[in-house]
């Protein structure tokens, strides 16, 4: 038992008895946060004792201050996010109360007097107002798992069909988009992942239509298969690329993906087999996120590090909140003592280093490390190139400094740096722009080639130097004089493409002498050819890059007048925008999935097959749209049929088969070795 309330604040926070709210301190300053109290409250509802309810009370009382209750307003039934706050302004507020209160109220507001049981219903038809007026879009994608799972629940808590069947609406609309890649568009987030896979158990857990329920529950597992393929075994933390990760969880600051894959297990969220899909040995993986952008993802993984980089950053939202937070390339791996190690890639503009930007005063200021560059790269295996659009390089912003980097979260980790075939003893130290730098950080061997075209500031050379105990290889654009650049401004009647800022880069399990490694690279062969500078509309300006090694070659072409990627490949073929393929597990929308002596068959719906015959486990999920064709899954030890259900999930495991998120009425049929559990 808890000796009082106070047992159940956050670890962060202490109890304010004079606002009656949990208070937190950032930065040495404090502050009220909405969520974190509602969270409060939700664990003193539950836990359900005279003092714990007594608090709760008074803790819903003081939430419904930070609500603005003025019908008039635009902002009406939202929430400051701080007590601390002048007005609304994070529009989030609202889904971050409703996702918390109202599966509360669905589940203990028997516990609440009364009147607090009144007032609490009140606010909650404020705020689902909000969310309905709000209508946030379905390419955001926590808050609008949140969002829905609200209106859903909170409208069954009311008994209000409107704001019930609203939620289903858009529910149906974000899965309908989501099917169109394969993943949701906010991939790969160590923070956010977790928030949605907990609104989508919401409505699998308390949806009385229960045909939501199972929708979720497949959505759910599919976000999970996507965190099991991406977390590496070996270093226990997902895989780059990551759509938004906060500087902590990208430096393994915070707890293990792993461990928290193994918490959604325990609590049943997740089936245990999936640990399978952690295993470093599966190689290299590929999703999608948005076909629509063109956004993809590839992970490869070993058993010392892991490897990842998107097709471009994440880039649907012109918010300080939300974007230049991703992650587009990063490698982990095991540092010194077994201590979590990172390198990644940032854009820095005007020397802006972690630290200087917090999206706003109640947020840590070590939370984001803004990144100043758009992004698009390709990867192939554990080498990549990536290349990088200023921002803010431009006719309005005096610029001073501007430069790609490469960063080691821990320069304690290396323990030897090559530049230009020439050992360095020390750093800071000045490279020559074309000069391939390695890095030796004990388990992982890694190699970067700067591609920048100095053509801002054509002596320039890079630079590596240690900052906030971080090393930065530095691969400058311009340094010097405070300026614009008309040249760089686009519209504008001197605009003839944007600057080329590449990168090459390869790693590999420390193996033999770093020197060898760096030979073995150099003895590939490098393309990094670009058209000659032009206006928009006189012709064309492309720039292609591409490294081939022993017959495999891989790159891609990037239009540098509209900054996007118009071709990739790898190993003879194009990329392509696969929903998921590797090794292991692989999801189409055509009808058929086939791996590893396995098959499934269905009608033309999103259809996933994982197979892992090592562990005489196949597992099969289908999506509703395949217009009632029978699902077939067919493996080496049997067949099994599913009729008269749009959708499914078959597990076959050591010769026994379940199935679940079937339509009532469903029938399924197994032959061979197989037997229904």
């Amino acid at each position: 038992m808890h000796s009082s309330p106070d047992a159940l604040l956050p670890d962060v926070a202490e109890w304010d008895e004079a606002i009656a709210m949990p208070r937190t301190l950032i930065d040495g300053h404090p502050f009220h946060t909405m969520w974190i109290a509602a969270d409060h409250a939700v664990a003193l509802l539950e836990h359900g004792g005279t003092a714990e309810i007594e608090r709760a009370v008074a803790v819903l009382t003081a939430l419904d201050e930070l609500q603005d209750q003025d019908p008039a307003s635009p902002t009406f039934g939202n929430f400051r996010w701080e007590r601390e706050d002048p007005g609304v302004e994070d529009l989030n507020a609202a889904v971050f109360y409703a996702v918390r209160i109202a599966p509360m109220m669905h589940r203990f507001a028997h516990r609440l007097p009364d009147t607090a049981r009144g007032a609490v219903g009140k606010t909650l038809h404020r705020v689902l107002t909000a969310i309905e007026r709000i209508d946030v879009g379905p390419e955001y994608t926590n808050i609008i798992s949140q969002s829905v799972a609200s209106l859903i629940v909170g409208g069954q808590y009311l008994g209000d069909a409107h704001f019930r069947d609203l939620g289903a609406a858009r529910f149906r609309a974000w899965m309908a988009l989501i099917d169109e890649s394969g993943l949701a568009h906010e991939f790969n987030s160590p923070v956010y992942t977790q928030m949605t896979v907990t609104a989508l158990r919401l409505i699998g857990e308390l949806a009385e239509d229960r045909s939501l329920a199972r929708r979720a529950g497949q959505v759910a597992l599919r976000q999970i298969l996507s965190v099991a393929l991406h977390v590496n075994g070996a270093t226990g933390r997902m895989a780059a690329p990551h759509c938004r990760a906060y500087h902590p969880f990208l430096v393994g600051e915070t707890r293990r993906d792993l461990d928290i894959l193994k918490d959604w297990i325990a609590r049943g969220w997740a089936p245990d087999w999936v640990l399978h899909l952690t295993d470093p040995a599966k190689g290299q993986v590929r999703e999608t996120s948005d076909a629509a952008r063109g956004t993809h993802l590839v992970s490869h993984h070993q058993p010392r590090f892991s490897f990842g980089t998107a097709s471009r950053e994440l880039d649907t939202q012109n918010n300080r909140y939300i974007a230049a937070q991703s992650t587009a390339f990063a490698l982990h791996y095991a540092g010194r003592g077994g201590a979590p190690g990172t390198v990644f890639c940032k854009y820095i503009w005007n020397d802006q280093w972690l630290g200087e930007y917090a999206t706003t005063p109640s947020r840590p200021r070590r939370q984001v490390f803004f990144d100043h560059g758009a992004f698009v790269g390709v990867q192939d295996g554990p080498r990549m190139f990536g290349a990088y659009r200023p921002r803010r390089l431009n006719a309005w912003d005096a610029t001073h400094d501007a430069k790609a980097c490469i960063v080691v979260a821990r320069a304690k980790d290396v323990r030897a740096l090559w530049v230009g075939g020439q050992k360095v003893g020390s750093w800071p130290v000045e490279a020559p722009r074309d000069a391939a730098i390695g890095i030796d950080l004990g388990p992982v061997h890694l190699v970067i080639r700067p591609l920048s075209s100095g053509e801002l500031q054509p002596g320039l050379t890079n630079r590596i130097v240690e900052r906030d105990g971080m090393l930065a290889v530095e691969l400058r654009d311009y340094h010097g004089t405070p300026r614009t650049f008309w040249s760089q401004a686009r519209p504008g009647a001197f605009f003839h493409g944007h600057i080329r800022a590449g990168f090459f880069i390869e790693a590999q399990a420390a193996q033999g002498d770093l020197t060898d490694f760096v030979k073995k690279i150099a003895s590939g062969r490098f393309t990094d050819q670009a058209d000659p500078p032009c206006r928009p509309g006189t012709g064309q300006r492309h720039w292609t890059l591409e490294y081939e090694r022993d017959g495999r070659a891989f790159g891609m072409t990037i239009d540098l007048h509209d900054w996007r990627r118009i071709a990739d490949w790898a190993g003879g073929a194009p990329v392509g925008l696969p929903m998921l393929d590797s090794r292991i597990a692989r999801q189409t929308a055509t009808g058929r999935v086939t791996l590893a002596s396995a098959s499934l068959r269905c009608g033309p719906a999103p259809a996933w097959l994982v197979a892992l015959p090592d562990h005489r486990i196949w597992a099969a999920g289908v999506h509703p749209g395949g217009g009632g064709d029978d699902i077939l899954l067919t493996t080496p030890e049997g067949t099994v049929r599913v009729t008269g259900s749009a959708g499914a999930t078959i597990l076959c495991r050591e010769g026994s088969v379940t199935a679940d998120h079937l339509d009532p009425g469903a029938r399924i049929e197994v032959s061979g070795a197989l037997r229904l559990a």
